[in-house]
Parts: structure tokens; sequence; C-alpha cells
């Protein structure tokens, strides 16, 4: 269900939905005990620069896929003030707060007509991938006998899969760069950030053990040498 609150132009307020928006966003005894906040809040949707008859949604537009705020897609909504539904198009690239604006689908301006439906784009996180701004960050598992020999790992981007190179001796919490490889958002191409972590086997097995052993005899010196605070 979304929640919209209507502005309807530079000098004038639908003193009504106003009310709603603020007590949706503060609470009812905020709106009664400070109206002058009530006043900065109203000012701040002005500087929106809406045109009259604009509709801002104040319950944010969930995207619950990821992928499809990174790739593009297309949304069906229902706008309570005019009825029906209508097609929200989510531009490649879009994050989590920004907004969309949808032209002409607002209530009827003043004598005008009709205003924009302004929406706030809320992303679902991803159980991998984490975003910063273009850039996204991926903690890659790799074996003990991959990040001690070097191999070739698959990794998955937004434009599918790609070959990783684990250099020899990789340790575990190097990062490596894939250029170009993170969102793309008009003319701006993010990076795509990988961190290895080494994954050890978790049997206990006779064999495992021997193997630890060797590999715990192999390593020289003291490990936490030079850790100070």
């Amino acid at each position: 269900m979304f929640v919209f609150c209507r502005q309807v132009g530079a000098f004038h307020a639908d003193v009504d939905n106003f009310e709603k928006a603020f007590r949706h966003y503060l609470g009812a005894e905020a709106a009664a005990t400070f109206p002058s906040a009530r006043i900065a809040f109203y000012y701040a949707l002005r500087a929106l620069n809406l045109p009259p008859g604009s509709v801002v949604a104040l319950t944010p537009i969930a995207i619950p896929d990821f992928v499809s705020a990174i790739r593009g897609a297309n949304l069906s909504l229902r706008v309570q003030e005019r009825g029906g539904d209508v097609t929200v198009r989510v531009p490649p690239g879009a994050g989590d707060g920004d907004k969309v604006r949808v032209a002409g689908h607002g209530a009827p301006g003043m004598g005008g007509p009709a205003g924009d439906l302004v929406l706030t784009i809320r992303v679902s996180p991803h159980p991998v991938f984490e975003r910063k701004g273009l850039d996204l960050h991926l903690d890659l598992p790799i074996t003990v006998a991959e990040a001690h020999r070097g191999a070739k790992v698959r990794v998955p981007t937004p434009d599918g899969e790609v070959s990783l190179t684990v250099p020899k001796h990789a340790q575990s919490g190097k990062v490596v760069r894939l250029a170009k490889k993170g969102v793309k958002r008009g003319n701006q191409h993010g990076d795509l950030y990988v961190r290895f972590l080494v994954k050890l086997p978790e049997s206990d097995s006779a064999e495992v053990e021997r193997a630890v052993d060797a590999l715990e005899a192999a390593t020289a010196g003291d490990v936490r040498a030079g850790i100070r605070f």
C-alpha cells in the first residue's frame, strides 16, 4: 500500500494531505508539539521543485530484486489518488534512496495539467554482493589448493560470468579489482572488487589432520610478528 502527499503549488497547501504526510514521518505527537517542524517539513517538500498537483510517495517503492535495480525494470503500481495502474520504469543503475519521477501521473493541478508522481526507491540487499555507489564488492571463497597454487575461477558480474585469476600464494583477504564490472549508470561505470576468502576443510579426518600438520611445518616464523597497537 502506498501513501501519497499532494504538493499543489508554491503558495498553496493541501492541508489534509500534508498533515497526513507529517504524521506519517514524525508521528501524531510531533505534529501537535512542533508546529514549526511542520512548516519546515512543508518547505522541504516545496524544495523538490515539483509542478502543481505532483504526488509524492511517502511509502518507498520496494525493488525486491537487487539485480533488477542494477539492470533496470518495469514495475506496475496502483496510484490511490488517481486510481488505476501506472507502469514505472526504473532505470539501470538505480540505487537505494533514488527518486523516480513519472510525468503526468500526479494529481490535477490548480487549473492546469496533472503534476508528476515521485517515488523513492528502496532496493533489497543481495545475499553475496554489496553495493557502494557504483562499485560492487564480493567475498569469494577459494580452496586452499587454489590459494597456494593459483587458479582460474569463474565470477558472476552484472554482465555475465568472467574468468578471474587467483594469484599464486593468495592470502585470505586479498582484494582484486575488475575494472568496469560494477554498476553502469548512464556514462559512468563502477568496478567490481573481489576479496578472496580461503575456505578450509571442515572435516576432522586423519588425512586432513596430516595435511594441516604438513602446512604447519612448512610455515616459517611467527605469522603474527609485527602486529602492534
